[in-house]
């Protein structure tokens, strides 16, 4: 049986994905959090130059976060049934990368001006589309977002979206109510519930 470290910093962040799959497979791993002082002389030493990075039985490295949890869904039974439906579910998750990517941006902009100016076409422009394309993925699919079943795209909507679900205390969700049943079922699934009640707090 193979063995599993994930390295990233402590936080959520762009590891988080991995270990919902993780959590929701049931598998043991090396949950390594380094502190930032460390980076610098680690960075080099990654696949890609970024974290994180996932190795296996002590050897091989894979990196980027989303080939990370791509590669343990396809594993653990998190993803599609087939190649076809593993490519349609990477469709999706890149849709939701862009989301995540512009969001990241917002945050970490110092420019009080720019930083406005983003979050205004995001909520005006970005958000209306991206919303619309979850909600029509989760009609199609009846329960969840995807085939009927529980795969990494879920975990990784639930997370790109809930710091803004929490920030508009649920107003975001009111005009898309299939997509509103993801995000309660993603949360009340037991593994995830657990992992997420038992998790190192932290601020991202």
């Amino acid at each position: 049986m193979s063995t599993y470290k994930l390295t990233y910093f402590n936080g959520r962040g762009r590891a988080e994905l991995a270990r919902f799959v993780f959590a929701q497979a049931g598998v043991e791993y090396d949950d390594d959090r380094i502190v930032g002082e460390t980076w610098p002389e680690l960075k080099p030493k990654t696949p890609v130059g970024t974290l994180p990075v996932l190795t296996i039985d002590g050897k091989d490295e894979l990196g980027g976060s989303v080939v990370v949890a791509r590669y343990l869904a396809e594993k653990f039974g998190l993803a599609g049934s087939n190649e076809l439906e593993n490519a349609q579910i990477a469709c999706l998750v890149d849709c939701i990368t862009d989301m995540f990517v512009a969001m990241v941006q917002i945050r970490f902009e110092k420019n009080a001006e720019k930083k406005a100016e983003l979050e205004g076409n995001l909520m005006d422009k970005k958000m209306p589309l991206f919303m619309g394309t979850l909600e029509k993925w989760a009609t199609k699919s009846g329960k969840f977002l995807f085939g009927g079943k529980v795969t990494y795209a879920d975990f990784f909507a639930f997370l790109v979206m809930e710091p803004a679900v929490e920030r508009s205390k649920g107003a975001v969700l009111e005009k898309v109510p299939k997509f509103a049943q993801v995000m309660q079922d993603v949360k009340e699934l037991p593994n995830i519930k657990k992992w997420m009640e038992t998790r190192p707090k932290t601020d991202i």
